[in-house]
């Protein structure tokens, strides 16, 4: 008879701009003539996948009723999916449901197909208006379904709350519906214990990082905050909670803490191999430079566009023409700039749902150099594409952005009606529930030096 509770704990976690999945029930062993089981086992901890996938296929030629090897494989595939590739997880989704349906109460395959499903949809694929596609919207329904199926056989399987959670943050795209998501995590987080049992102190941590991921979608910094630093406190090289809490604290200025997160950053990606090294040295750079070191600044900026295929290159050239500036070299100033412009504006003619960050960043590169009226119609581009823009994308809402930043273009003209008209409108818009708060105050001192 299979032991399906001598299990091996293994904490996979799925980097994709947002979330961490924490897959469970994990790589099983078994006995007796199950070697290309053991083997497949033995693979995978070894990070073989390939092999892994060979072994367990041997397993299940062997013994093709045999649930705990499909769910093992299934296992495998989620780890080979990205965000950027999803077969895998389709992959897994076919073994886990072939797992249940040789076992219809394999709690574990059902919570682990609902993590997959989660895999296949997020709000970042489609305009906050548009409703996802049928077929998308199925997998949503599905991963929900697979928690609750879990919650039924195991009231005690906390996971599977913030796998709800997981799927509610991906689905909605709204303040109002990321409060969902936030009531899935503070279910799953009142039981502790049976989650450092489950996935150890390190899947506690990746829930914390999910609640916090969520806040700071809706702009509650001090409760994104608070999650952010009890995750480290649980897992202190959390890469994705490094990541996000380093972001917050340069937004809010603190750019001590900033840094301190950032080199832990970097040095991970050098020594670890962590992935999104291309975000890491952009967030060290933007912090050296606000801090003024602008020799070690440029040397991060540099590090980004030489060493990734990144969609931080426009950013990165913009920072360095700023860098430049400030060392007084204007003349290579004045090119980085033209270099983000021109990135810029490709990626405008390509379109895309990135086309409000694309006319947002050229608006700030033609700051820089002071072609305000340039500026300026860029950033009015921004409000018009409201249906696009009008979200939080990577950390920002680039509507209520771009008010603000027309009126700094505007009073730099001396169009004073303008400027107060688009300040007092970019405080409206971070007053509202999920607006960036933080920022009110800065610009209502642009509004009064007027």
């Amino acid at each position: 008879m299979i032991d399906k509770n001598s299990k091996i704990r293994i904490t996979i976690g799925i980097i994709v701009i947002i979330l961490m999945a924490l897959v469970v029930g994990s790589i099983v062993h078994l006995q007796g003539k199950e070697k290309y089981n053991n083997l497949g086992v033995e693979e995978y901890q070894k990070g073989n996948h390939d092999k892994a996938i060979y072994y367990f296929n041997k397993a299940i030629e062997s013994d093709p009723n045999n649930a705990v090897v499909y769910h093992n494989r299934g296992l495998v595939y989620f780890k080979m999916g990205s965000y950027y590739n999803t077969e895998p997880f389709h992959k897994a989704i076919s073994d886990f449901s072939k797992a249940i349906e040789l076992d219809p109460n394999y709690v574990d395959a059902y919570y682990n197909r609902g993590l997959a499903y989660n895999n296949l949809f997020h709000h970042y694929q489609k305009l906050p208006t548009e409703p996802f596609p049928p077929e998308i919207e199925d997998k949503y329904h599905e991963a929900l379904a697979d928690f609750d199926r879990v919650l039924e056989l195991d009231p005690n399987y906390a996971l599977a709350y913030a796998g709800k959670g997981n799927a509610y943050y991906r689905h909605e795209d709204s303040y109002e519906g990321m409060t969902k998501a936030i009531a899935e995590y503070d279910k799953a987080l009142k039981s502790e214990d049976l989650i450092i049992k489950k996935v150890g102190k390190k899947g506690l941590a990746g829930v914390y990082y999910s609640r916090g991921r969520t806040y700071t979608y809706m702009e509650d910094l001090d409760k994104a905050i608070s999650d952010y630093l009890k995750s480290l406190e649980l897992e202190p090289e959390l890469m994705m909670t490094i990541g996000h809490l380093a972001a917050i604290y340069l937004d809010q200025g603190q750019y001590d803490k900033a840094l301190e997160l950032s080199k832990k950053y970097v040095h991970l990606t050098e020594t670890k191999g962590y992935a999104l090294g291309d975000y890491a040295y952009m967030s060290r750079g933007k912090c050296y430079y606000h801090l003024k070191e602008y020799d070690k600044a440029i040397s991060d900026f540099k590090k980004v566009i030489d060493d990734y295929d990144s969609h931080y290159e426009a950013l990165a050239y913009r920072y360095l023409g700023m860098a430049y500036s400030e060392k007084g070299d204007d003349e290579k100033a004045k090119g980085y700039f033209e270099k983000a412009i021109e990135l810029c504006t490709q990626q405008i003619d390509r379109g895309g749902i990135t086309i409000p960050e694309a006319y947002y960043e050229r608006g700030l590169t033609y700051m820089e150099l002071k072609e305000y009226d340039r500026a300026i119609p860029d950033f009015k581009k921004v409000i018009e594409l409201k249906s696009m823009s009008y979200r939080e994308y990577g950390h920002e809402n680039y509507y209520n952005e771009a008010h603000r930043s027309s009126g700094i273009a505007y009073s730099y003209v001396n169009e004073t009606d303008k400027a107060k008209e688009y300040f007092e409108k970019a405080i409206e818009l971070y007053k509202k529930p999920g607006g960036a708060k933080h920022k009110v105050e800065e610009v209502e001192e642009l509004l009064n030096e007027l």
